[in-house]
């Protein structure tokens, strides 16, 4: 009788001492996550500006299983790569923040939201590679490296005692677009020898403009250039 009471406590007491020693998502295993992260560039138009490049010093985040509070962060090499070694199995949650792809604000950096990406150990012993995780930046037309640089001459057609061949085209205003837009991003003055410089330019589709006279009308026409930039350095003649 007594034989039989120990043995079932033993049991008990056995399957009690499994579940204490059960081991819940989180460090202390040999599993790893790895990964990277790279930063697409967008235009104000929510358009990609170039190709995308790896992100350095971004964090990346990670949470254990259900639990609410944070497991750890790690920053991303220059190559954009990071990696969580030491992981129990079990369920994680990586994220990062990137601007907002819904809509352009490029004054507010602090209004970002989560990239999330869901990983499940299911061996003692793995590396696990996740999804390239994409973080989006927005860039005004200025916030870029490159620089149209052109030169406008002005031809007086309609006055018989000035030259009819070009001349620099002194003071004059010159105009630029971005992507078909319906409004002027900016507009610079030409120099004395008719040259004119627009700067800090991303790359992208740009019109650049200036306005000539018509025999015998009151309003002005557009005179300008379609220009495409893939570099930083682009000349135009209007």
């Amino acid at each position: 009788m007594n034989s039989k009471l120990m043995i079932k406590g033993l049991s008990v007491f056995v399957l009690f001492l499994f579940f204490a020693c059960a081991k819940e998502p989180g460090e202390g295993g040999l599993s790893e996550i790895q990964g990277y992260v790279y930063i697409q560039n967008l235009d104000p138009n929510m358009q990609p500006v170039g190709k995308a490049y790896p992100a350095f010093d971004e964090d990346v985040f990670i949470h254990y299983g259900n639990q609410t509070n944070l497991g750890d962060d790690e920053p991303t090499s220059c190559e954009g790569f990071f990696s969580f070694p030491y992981l129990m199995p079990g369920d994680y949650k990586l994220y990062v923040y990137s601007q907002d792809t819904a809509y352009f604000n490029r004054k507010n950096k602090k209004n970002k939201i989560a990239i999330t990406q869901n990983v499940t150990l299911s061996k003692k012993k793995e590396t696990f590679v996740t999804d390239t995780f994409f973080i989006y930046q927005h860039l005004n037309y200025n916030d870029g490296a490159a620089t149209i640089f052109g030169n406008v001459q002005e031809v007086y057609y309609f006055a018989p005692n000035l030259p009819k061949q070009p001349v620099a085209g002194q003071n004059v205003q010159v105009f630029i677009m971005y992507q078909n837009g319906t409004g002027t991003l900016d507009r610079v003055r030409t120099a004395f020898d008719g040259s004119f410089i627009i700067q800090n330019l991303i790359p992208g589709d740009y019109y650049v403009y200036a306005l000539s006279e018509q025999d015998g009308k009151d309003e002005n026409v557009a005179v300008g250039r379609n220009v495409t930039i893939t570099d930083t350095t682009f000349s135009v003649t209007l």
